[in-house]
């Protein structure tokens, strides 16, 4: 049996406390919108994988802030009508995407060469 002192203990209570409350802010972002807000205000976007702007589904785009189902069909959109984003700023141009979500989500975005 291993035994472990008072401050060992101690340090292993918190790594796990924390383990679990990150799984449940995660793992509740995908149920509520307004958990995924919580994340973002706690600038934890860090740890949630960044979504490739040129091969994102509606429903990638639509797991950020402030984007709904309307404003991903028009990402989808003008992706197409342009022949894939050249960079992220272009996402701008978007008709809806108001600058705060944009800048609220940029972070969260990623950009491979556009699709030929």
């Amino acid at each position: 049996m291993v035994l472990f002192t008072q401050q060992e203990r101690g340090v292993i209570l918190f790594c796990g406390a924390v383990l679990i409350f990150g799984s449940f802010l995660i793992a509740g972002s995908k149920v509520s919108p307004k958990m995924n807000d919580l994340l973002f205000e706690l600038d934890l976007q860090a740890f949630l994988p960044k979504i490739e702007i040129n091969s994102a589904t509606a429903d990638q785009f639509e797991s950020l802030p402030g984007i709904g189902p309307s404003i991903a069909k028009r990402i989808i959109k003008y992706r197409r009508m342009l022949g894939g984003f050249q960079t992220i700023d272009q996402l701008k141009n978007v008709y809806g995407l108001s600058d705060e979500t944009f800048q609220s989500i940029r972070p969260r975005l990623d950009i491979q060469r556009a699709s030929e």
